[in-house]
């Protein structure tokens, strides 16, 4: 891959690649603050004063205006060989030697997690974990670089003209009509049963989940790439999952980072 080539991919990703859009990024947020432990609750609350996780999950995105962290654009996605099974997906991954999201993610849990670190180093990490954990949990995040994860497929929904990324970033959320706390109330669903199973899981497991339902999206995407009714009647359910997933494990990961008792 050339320089060139390599540098056209990183500033259209900084342009295009905003995961779940400023909606459903908070609405992530608002189902973790729902599932934090006491312990939790206090570490927050010294690290953020009166933020919360909402107000905090589009910092990441915020970023891409200013050049300097244009290095930090591969930190929100990953790109992988499309129809790979587990162990094939994870041996991918593991072959990786650029930044991605999953990468990212890790390293930022260190950060958070070392009390030896300055508070303002734990902060920008706690940032990156809120809108990170949404990121992965995206299908389209964890895509393929032909199309720089959907946003080069272009289709149209309710007659409007956009492209599949965009499409599941934000415009699928936006056609609920909700606030993110209304979001938040409404499809945080999940049951005990769910959300030991979702926060036993591993991280990797989280970005082959992605990986999977994005095969499924574009197998089924309509030759004709005219999206309406019936295309939000198929997928919004999928991306209620998503968002709930990511709120849940979001939570267990604060959780296991913060929460005094489980240390």
């Amino acid at each position: 891959m050339t320089k060139t080539f390599t540098g056209f991919l990183l500033f259209a990703a900084c342009l295009f690649l905003i995961s779940w859009g400023r909606i459903g990024h908070q609405t992530v947020g608002y189902i973790a603050m729902s599932h934090l432990r006491p312990g939790t609750q206090k570490a927050l609350a010294d690290l953020l004063c009166k933020e919360t996780l909402a107000d905090i999950s589009t910092y990441p995105d915020e970023l891409r205006a200013d050049s300097f962290f244009n290095y930090m654009a591969p930190f929100h996605f990953m790109d992988v060989p499309p129809n790979e099974n587990f162990e094939q997906f994870k041996a991918s991954v593991d072959s990786q030697t650029n930044s991605n999201v999953y990468k990212a993610l890790q390293h930022w849990e260190k950060e958070l997690g070392d009390s030896t670190k300055p508070k303002a180093v734990r902060v920008f990490a706690l940032k990156w974990i809120v809108h990170l954990v949404g990121d992965l949990h995206q299908p389209l995040h964890i895509g393929r670089l032909i199309d720089m994860g959907g946003n080069l497929v272009s289709c149209s929904f309710y007659g409007e003209k956009t492209n599949l990324h965009m499409l599941w970033d934000s415009k699928l959320i936006e056609k609920t009509g909700l606030t993110s706390v209304q979001l938040a109330t409404d499809w945080d669903i999940a049951t005990p049963e769910d959300i030991r199973k979702w926060q036993s899981d591993s991280i990797i497991t989280w970005c082959y989940e992605s990986n999977h339902y994005c095969n499924q999206i574009y197998d089924k995407l309509p030759e004709n790439k005219e999206l309406d009714e019936k295309y939000y009647n198929q997928y919004i359910g999928l991306v209620r999952q998503r968002i709930d997933q990511a709120g849940i494990r979001l939570a267990g990961e604060l959780n296991r980072i913060l929460d005094p008792l489980v240390k």
